[in-house]
């Protein structure tokens, strides 16, 4: 009987000791998935910072293409690409040149 609750004591010592050290590689699994959480969240914020830079970032494209496509018909607006008026100015312009009197009054400004 002596012989049995001494096996008895010792299968309970080995097994108090297996528990004992998965208990310990469980904890450390434990650390091991939080630490990774944390690493998970902290990626997940910096993904939707760059997304939402991205979309930040077209929106003011679009602007600019919207500005720059307004500037380019105003400025198309402002230029007369009438014929009949371009050679009118180009008339004008040599009956400047070829009278000497007409330009010297014109480049004095009186």
């Amino acid at each position: 009987m002596s012989k049995l609750q001494v096996h008895r004591r010792k299968y309970k010592t080995r097994f108090n000791a297996n528990v004992h050290t998965i208990a310990e590689k469980l904890t450390v699994l434990d650390e091991r998935i939080a630490d990774a959480n944390v690493s998970c969240v902290s990626l997940a914020k910096q993904l939707d910072n760059a997304t939402n830079l991205h979309v930040a970032v077209e929106a003011i494209q679009d602007k600019i293409n919207t500005l720059t496509t307004r500037d380019a018909s105003a400025n198309r607006a402002e230029v007369p690409l009438d014929a009949d008026d371009i050679k009118a100015s180009i008339g004008s312009l040599n009956a400047l040149v070829k009278s000497p009197s007409l330009f010297l009054l014109y480049s004095t400004g009186i």
